[in-house]
């Protein structure tokens, strides 16, 4: 695909998906890649992180609804002065709008990404891609991600092909610094043990699991610290005072660069449920060397595999124990594990890995 036009449309760039545009972007090259996003103000900072052309669109979730007139009427101008080999959807609304798009532009090919489970759990989703979406590969970021989209497809004898597109991390978009620097940056001890975790503090990823599990221990397991913001910040600041954790644990609220932070840790653990696909903070860990204790749900154990510790989903005892072996076993043997990691993110979630996996599936030539 030398030189060859692609349209990138994501319904906007919060939280990951500034990273996964890029890193399609990226992977993409020599390919002249615009990236649209429906959602969100411009924002120079943002465009200046994406190789190529950056459009924002600034719709609100209310103008994003329904039929999406206005955006589908701005990309068919955006489309209008560009012909576009190949378009990559990030989420249902962008797919939606690919779809609509494709009746008059007639794409190559098309890529839609499932980025959670349930994409299309609604009949009336299922029947759009059935009749509109035929030309769609469908991607999941996890194997069960792939697994549910089948699934749902099925039950309209939809044809697509569902294949899996892991979300990658790029060493060249980190920062990480020193344990040192790291916990003097978030005003932790040099010298406590440090169990963390990084997210949303919302319920998909179970944080009180996690609070549970760190003070029913059997064993001192020094500090917990969780970097993120959301709504069930409240219930969380109840449930520190309500286990006795007012002096261990320390709720730090969102921190613009926390993946170069996660060096601060001595384990990071991912306590969220099944309703997780995947978990790019386990990557980000991963790559830091730092040991990670993960959830069992497909997604995030797809994502460990053999390079750290799991629990069973939803079991504070399982995880406490979990935690009393990291903070019990040697400096070594953390070590050992904290490589493990950071090989399996170079070996499977690389751009080279995206690449590859891109032009195994797709008429497509890149560097």
């Amino acid at each position: 695909m030398t030189n060859q036009p692609v349209l990138q449309i994501c319904h906007g760039y919060k939280g990951p998906f500034v990273h996964i545009c890029r890193q399609y972007a990226d992977a993409l090259k020599p390919a002249r890649v615009t990236t649209v996003f429906l959602s969100g103000p411009e924002d120079a900072s943002i465009a200046a992180q994406i190789e190529g052309e950056v459009i924002f669109l600034n719709y609100s979730s209310r103008e994003l609804s329904g039929l999406k007139l206005a955006s589908l009427r701005d990309l068919r101008k955006i489309c209008g002065a560009e012909s576009y080999d190949f378009v990559v959807a990030h989420r249902y609304k962008a797919i939606y709008l690919a779809c609509l798009l494709d009746r008059q532009f007639a794409f190559r090919q098309l890529l839609g990404i499932a980025h959670e489970h349930k994409l299309l759990n609604r009949l009336s989703r299922r029947l759009f891609i059935g009749i509109f979406g035929k030309k769609m590969v469908l991607a999941g970021v996890s194997k069960s991600v792939a697994s549910d989209l089948e699934v749902e497809l099925m039950k309209v004898k939809a044809v697509n092909p569902v294949i899996v597109l892991p979300n990658i991390i790029d060493r060249n978009d980190f920062q990480i610094l020193s344990k040192l620097e790291a916990r003097q940056r978030l005003g932790l001890h040099p010298d406590d043990f440090i169990v963390g975790s990084i997210g949303r503090l919302v319920k998909k990823k179970n944080f009180s699991l996690l609070l549970q599990a760190f003070a029913t221990s059997s064993q001192e397991l020094g500090r917990l610290v969780i970097i993120g913001e959301g709504p069930e910040r409240e219930m969380l600041e109840s449930l520190k005072s309500e286990l006795g954790l007012d002096n261990k644990l320390k709720l730090l609220g969102y921190v613009s660069d926390a993946a170069n932070l996660v060096s601060a840790f001595d384990v990071f653990v991912l306590s969220s449920g099944e309703a997780e696909a995947f978990g790019i903070v386990l990557l980000e860990a991963m790559q830091a060397k730092v040991p990670v204790i993960s959830t069992n749900a497909p997604g995030p154990a797809e994502v460990v595999a053999d390079a750290g510790l799991v629990f069973e989903n939803g079991s504070v005892e399982e995880l406490a124990n979990k935690l009393i072996y990291i903070k019990t076993c040697s400096v070594d043997d953390r070590e050992v594990l904290g490589r493990l990691g950071a090989e399996r993110v170079a070996a499977v979630y690389s751009t080279q890995h995206l690449t590859n996996a891109l032009i195994e599936n797709f008429d497509i030539k890149v560097l």
